[in-house]
């Protein structure tokens, strides 16, 4: 994982090493100078092989990263108008995929400068020179990559704690099994009150030994599911893979828990299993189980590496509008059907009855009053 976004920060160094003289002449010289000495140093770290004091902390890829998303940024304010709004449609997207908010200035921005040129057809003489393509290009491009660098930062931070909860579990299993093998045969995993068939199960720490076994076995299985999912954005510092990890040792975790009020009687109901495969299997189940506990976890990591918006372009708030043609006609009126059995369009009256004739109503009202 992270060499594979090392490789990605290299290719687009070398993209935006091409794109460099597409930049404009005018006052763009010193940004241009400045974006090929970030390149230079970018490439100089991408072939740096980082410690694990790096890899703890991010410090040489968060720093690479982020100067080379500045370069770019500075890069798109030099450029003409035209090349930037070339680029806009697609920045504005990736900018709302990443970002999630239409309503940030940045994004507010560029969308009102994507409606005039691309939907409206304004001319660009409209717009001061502050408001120009390439400086809402450049805005929005830095506000996107200050966001991202932000998540990932997020992400990098969880990463350590949930490196830091794993090592405390792995330093409980072995405290845990100190204490019974220390214990002897003081310890035993039979069902309280049936003391007689202790003989039906290991010492007490190669029992331990079985049921954390088999709870990292059950956590595994639970833990398919979000190794297979893959992410939608990139995970350099790789979080993904470090979820499924927890899953293990936790599972071992609520294994020894579960097993030990399953036979401690504690549970309501509940006597104990009186074999060791029946013990193992509860202790299946119950590392299975950590799902419960670490979904709050999942739901976290999820939306640290999950894009919060839609990668599409924003609609016009004219288009939703649905205005008919002047040529067009109303809509049909539905037909009601008479008590001659005829079926048209036929006028009612305003009491809701069929339009009648005069003598037909004069015969009907006296037909009534007899």
């Amino acid at each position: 994982m992270w060499g594979n976004w090392r490789a990605v920060m290299a290719v687009d160094a070398d993209r935006l090493r091409a794109e460099l003289p597409s930049a404009s002449s005018t006052n763009a010289q010193p940004i241009v100078t400045h974006a090929t000495e970030v390149l230079d140093k970018v490439q100089s770290c991408m072939e740096k092989k980082p410690s694990l004091w790096e890899r703890w902390t991010g410090e040489g890829s968060s720093e690479a990263w982020l100067e080379l998303r500045e370069a770019e940024a500075e890069l798109a304010g030099t450029l003409p108008d035209e090349v930037a709004l070339a680029w806009l449609p697609d920045a504005l997207a990736d900018a709302r995929s990443d970002i999630g908010d239409d309503d940030d200035p940045a994004v507010r921005e560029a969308t009102c400068l994507y409606f005039e040129k691309y939907v409206s057809g304004s001319s660009s003489a409209v717009r001061p020179s502050y408001r120009s393509a390439a400086h809402v290009l450049e805005q929005l491009l830095r506000r996107r990559y200050q966001v991202v660098f932000e998540r990932q930062a997020r992400a990098l931070a969880l990463r350590n704690r949930i490196i830091r909860l794993i090592l405390v579990m792995l330093a409980l299993f072995l405290v845990l099994f100190l204490i019974a093998v220390g214990a002897g045969e003081r310890l035993h995993w039979s069902p309280e009150g049936i003391a007689t068939k202790a003989t039906n199960f290991p010492v007490a720490w190669l029992t331990l030994l079985c049921v954390i076994v088999f709870g990292i076995l059950g956590g595994l299985i639970s833990a398919i599911p979000a190794l297979a999912r893959p992410p939608t954005s990139p995970d350099p510092y790789g979080l993904a893979p470090i979820q499924g990890v927890l899953k293990l040792p936790l599972g071992g975790v609520t294994a020894v828990i579960g097993c030990l009020a399953l036979q401690s009687g504690t549970l309501p109901g509940v006597t104990g299993v009186t074999s060791l495969a029946g013990l193992l299997f509860w202790a299946a189940a119950f590392g299975a189980g950590q799902q419960a506990v670490s979904r709050l976890l999942d739901n976290q990591v999820g939306n640290l590496l999950n894009r919060p918006g839609p990668a599409t372009l924003p609609r016009h708030p004219a288009a939703a509008l649905t205005v008919p043609p002047a040529d067009s006609s109303p809509p049909d009126e539905p037909k009601q059907t008479s008590d001659r059995g005829h079926t048209g369009d036929a006028p009612t009256s305003p009491s809701g009855t069929d339009h009648e004739t005069l003598s037909e109503l004069e015969s009907r009202t006296v037909t009534q009053k007899q």
